[in-house]
């Protein structure tokens, strides 16, 4: 066999591995997520998919600043990379590839993938008897605090006063003052937490607590007016009967007077 036959059979044989090297197979990256939007405190992952199913493959996950290409954050041989919980700080553009050493082979960088976090709001709101928002010394108020995203097995914190002071925790989102008296009285905001992740802080809400007094002069006020009330009443009632009776008596000596004549 001539020296170029040799050099002809070991390049066919060498093609095939050559072509494996040349060509990358794809990488797909997916955002898996319970829900949307993605707030802070959530489990979020991002799923490296590679269409070549052999097995093998070791993971990357760049992510993508405004000043520099892509810094490289993780290696795993695990196809998912997930943040529990996300933070804002996870927020930005991603994207993925692998690579395997037998045989050595690369994939093609995937598609960016952008994941924003959002922050957690939070709303106080005063729930009562009262349409008016005044509340009497020994009634009964719900202090109800809202959350965004309805997060769940988190801890709601209700603080008092302008140096937020924490003045009760628990898992509910209601926060039940029964009775009220005028200890109660100040401002309040809330928030919910879990574990090192907290939501924001509510605007403040001002608890203006009336004292019996307040009660006693609304009664009063109510029972006076409803008497008014009932008085001018019955004395529309008794004019109308006194005119009626005016005119009854007008057309009586209408009449003896023209008998008379």
């Amino acid at each position: 066999m001539k020296a170029c036959d040799c050099y002809l059979l070991v390049w066919m044989i060498s093609m095939p591995s050559l072509v494996n090297l040349t060509v990358k197979p794809n990488a797909t990256l997916m955002l898996r997520t319970q829900k949307e939007p993605v707030y802070v405190g959530d489990t979020v992952a991002l799923d490296c998919i590679i269409e070549d199913k052999n097995s093998g493959w070791t993971y990357s996950w760049y992510k993508q600043n405004p000043n520099q290409t892509g810094a490289h954050i993780l290696q795993s041989a695990g196809h998912l990379y997930t943040f529990q919980p996300v933070t804002q700080t996870n927020s930005g553009m991603y994207r993925c590839d692998a690579q395997r050493n037998a045989p050595l082979r690369f994939t093609a960088l995937s598609n960016t993938v952008t994941l924003t976090v959002q922050e957690r709001r939070s709303r106080l709101d005063v729930i009562s008897d009262h349409t008016n928002g005044r509340v009497l010394e020994g009634d009964w108020i719900i202090l109800s605090c809202q959350v965004n995203g309805d997060p769940v097995k988190w801890r709601y914190e209700l603080h008092r006063g302008k140096d937020e002071n924490l003045y009760k925790t628990q898992l509910e989102e209601n926060f039940t003052i029964s009775p009220v008296t005028h200890s109660h009285h100040g401002e309040y905001r809330c928030r919910a937490r879990k574990g090192e992740i907290y939501s924001s802080f509510s605007d403040p809400v001002w608890l203006h607590v009336s004292g019996t007094w307040f009660k006693i002069i609304a009664l009063s006020t109510g029972i006076c007016l409803a008497f008014l009330i009932l008085l001018g009443l019955l004395y529309t009632y008794l004019k109308i009967k006194g005119l009626l009776h005016t005119v009854s008596w007008g057309n009586s000596a209408e009449k003896q007077l023209g008998d008379a004549v």
